[in-house]
C-alpha cells in the first residue's frame, strides 16, 4: 500500500496495489464517511453507498424497511456517490455528476419523511455539503455558499431570521472564495480561500469563537488570523480548527473537556490544543478527535487522538474516563481520517478498513451486534471501503490450476481476485496429469481438500503441486551362462 499526498496535507489519496497494479484501488477520503447521531454512512471506493445504525426517520435511505441495521447494508445500486454527510435525523449526500441528494427527515418546515435518496433541484454544480442538526450547508463549484432548513439560531447566514426555516438551498452573502464549511447543531463555520475563518448561528455557548455569547445572523469573522486551513469541524456546541502551523485551536463548550486544553472552562475564543503536528480534527457531540502525523525513525505514525466526554466508550481508548486534553490511546498507527458521531465515533484506515467505537444502542457501530450494554470501549472491525485482494501462488515441481468460488480466481492465468469484505471463497487445486496436489499453506489453510479463506484481510495462499518421483529399477544382468 502506498500514502499518497504530504503527511500534514487534508486531502488524502489511498491506493492499494496489494495483488499488483492490476489490483489497484484509489480512493480520496474527504467526505466518503460520516457519523450522525445515531446512524452511520460509508462510501466505498466502487462508489456505493453504505449504511447502518438508527433508521426510524429513514435516515439510511434503504426504503424504510426496518427501524435500524446493526450491520452494513447497501443504498441502493448508484455507484457514483461522491461524498456525504450524516445529520440528527437526516442524511445529504453529492453524487460525482454534481448533484445534491437528500432523505430521512428532510429539513423542510413540515415533517417529511423521505425513505430513499431524493435529489435536490436540478443543479449539477454542488461540491460538497454538511448536515447539522435540522439544517445543511452546501458549496458549489464556483466558491458559493448555500443553506436550507432551519435557520431559527441564524445558522443560515441569510441575515434574516424572519423566515425560520427554508426549504431549498438559499445563497449564504454574494462571495465566491467559500473553500470548506462544518455544520454544528445550530451554528456554523467555513473558510475562504484567504485563510480567514467564518460564523454564525447559535452562540450561547461562544461556539462562534469572537469573544461574545449572542448569536450571529450573517457570518463574522473569527478573529483576525488568515492561516486557517480546511481542516474544520463543529461539535454541539464546540468548535475546533487547524492553522497551516499544524497547530490546532478550539472554542466553544468545555464542560466534558470536549475543546482539550486541560480545563473544563467554557471558551468563546480559540484556545490552542498542545501539539504542532496536528493533520486533521472531527467532533462527536461532546467529545473530539484529530489526527497527528509523526517521524518515527524509519516511518510516519499516523495516529488518532480523542478528548472530552467517554461515558459510552467514544474516545476508543478502553476506558470511559473523560479527558479533558488529548490521549494516545486509540492502537494503531496508520489512520486515514476519523468521524465523530452522536456518543461514538469511526475512523478510516489507510488500507480501507473502517472501525467504530462507543455508543452500539442502534448499531451504530455495525459490528453485528446492537443495545445498552453492546457500547465498545475500544475500536472493532466495521468493514473495508475497498475489496480485499485475495492472491494464490503457486509452488513445486508439478503444475496445476486453482479455481474459486465466487468465481475469480483461475490460476492458470488470473491469480489474484479482490472480494468484498467478510466474502467466504472456497479455493480447489486442480493437479496436471503428470502432477498431484501436495498441500495449501498459508491463509489459515492445510491439507488437499477444498480451502475455505473468509476475506477480511488481505491474504496470499499457496498452493503446491508435485511430480511423482520413480524409483529405477535394478534387473540382474543377463550374462549367457547356464545355471
Amino acid at each position: 500500500m502506498k500514502y499518497f499526498g504530504l503527511p500534514n496535507s487534508s486531502l488524502i489519496l489511498l491506493v492499494i496495489l496489494a495483488g499488483g497494479p492490476a489490483a489497484a484501488q484509489i480512493m480520496e477520503v474527504e467526505g466518503k464517511i460520516a457519523a450522525g447521531s445515531d446512524h452511520t454512512m460509508a462510501i466505498k471506493a466502487d462508489g456505493t453507498l453504505w449504511g447502518w445504525g438508527l433508521n426510524a426517520w429513514y435516515q439510511l435511505g434503504e426504503g424504510g424497511i426496518y427501524s435500524y441495521y446493526n450491520t452494513p447494508v447497501q443504498i441502493g445500486t448508484d455507484t457514483d456517490w461522491k461524498a456525504v454527510s450524516a445529520g440528527y435525523k437526516h442524511t445529504v449526500a453529492v453524487k460525482n455528476d454534481g448533484t445534491l441528494w437528500e432523505w430521512g427527515q428532510l429539513c423542510r418546515d413540515t415533517q417529511i419523511y423521505q425513505s430513499v435518496p431524493l435529489q435536490i433541484g436540478t443543479d449539477t454544480d454542488w461540491a460538497a455539503v454538511a448536515a447539522g442538526a435540522y439544517f445543511n450547508i452546501a458549496l458549489k463549484t464556483d466558491g458559493t455558499l448555500w443553506g436550507w432548513g432551519s435557520n431559527s439560531n441564524g445558522q443560515l447566514g441569510l441575515d434574516d431570521i424572519t423566515y425560520s426555516t427554508q426549504n431549498a438551498p438559499v445563497q449564504i452573502g454574494t462571495d465566491t472564495t467559500w473553500t470548506k464549511m462544518a455544520a454544528g447543531s445550530s451554528h456554523t463555520i467555513a473558510r475562504k480561500e484567504n485563510g480567514t475563518l467564518w460564523a454564525w448561528g447559535a452562540n450561547g455557548d461562544g461556539q462562534l469563537g469572537i469573544e461574545t455569547y449572542g448569536q450571529e445572523i450573517a457570518p463574522v469573522q473569527v478573529g483576525t488570523e488568515t492561516t486557517w486551513t480546511d481542516d474544520i469541524t463543529a461539535g454541539s456546541w464546540h468548535t475546533l480548527a487547524r492553522k497551516a502551523n499544524g497547530t490546532l485551536w478550539a472554542w466553544g463548550n468545555n464542560d466534558d473537556g470536549q475543546l482539550g486544553d486541560g480545563t473544563i472552562v467554557t471558551k468563546n475564543y480559540p484556545v490552542q490544543i498542545p501539539g504542532s503536528t496536528w493533520t486533521s480534527v472531527a467532533a462527536g457531540n461532546w467529545h473530539s478527535l484529530a489526527r497527528k502525523v509523526e517521524w518515527e525513525s524509519t516511518y510516519w505514525a499516523k495516529t488518532l487522538w480523542p478528548w472530552g466526554l467517554n461515558s459510552y466508550g467514544q474516545l476508543g481508548d478502553g476506558t470511559t474516563i473523560n479527558q479533558n486534553a488529548p490521549v494516545n490511546g486509540i492502537p494503531y498507527m496508520n489512520w486515514a481520517t476519523m468521524e465523530g458521531g452522536g456518543y461514538f465515533s469511526i475512523g478510516l484506515m489507510e488500507d480501507g478498513r473502517l472501525w467504530a467505537w462507543g455508543d452500539n444502542t442502534y448499531g451504530q457501530l455495525g459490528d453485528g451486534t446492537d443495545g445498552y450494554d453492546e457500547n465498545k470501549t475500544s475500536p472493532v472491525l466495521i468493514m473495508n471501503l475497498f475489496q480485499d485482494i485475495l492472491t494464490v501462488k503457486k509452488t513445486g515441481t508439478g503444475s496445476g490450476t486453482v479455481t474459486s468460488e465466487p468465481v475469480g480466481i483461475n490460476c492458470g492465468a488470473d491469480c489474484t481476485e479482490g472480494y468484498a469484505f467478510n466474502t467466504v471463497v472456497t479455493l480447489t487445486a486442480t493437479p496436471a496429469a503428470d502432477s498431484f496436489f501436495h498441500g495449501w499453506s498459508g491463509g489459515g489453510c492445510t491439507g488437499t481438500g477444498p480451502c475455505t479463506v473468509t476475506m477480511d484481510l488481505n491474504k496470499t495462499v499457496t498452493a503446491t503441486f508435485k511430480r511423482p518421483f520413480y524409483w529405477p529399477m535394478f534387473l540382474p544382468a543377463i550374462t549367457g551362462e547356464k545355471r
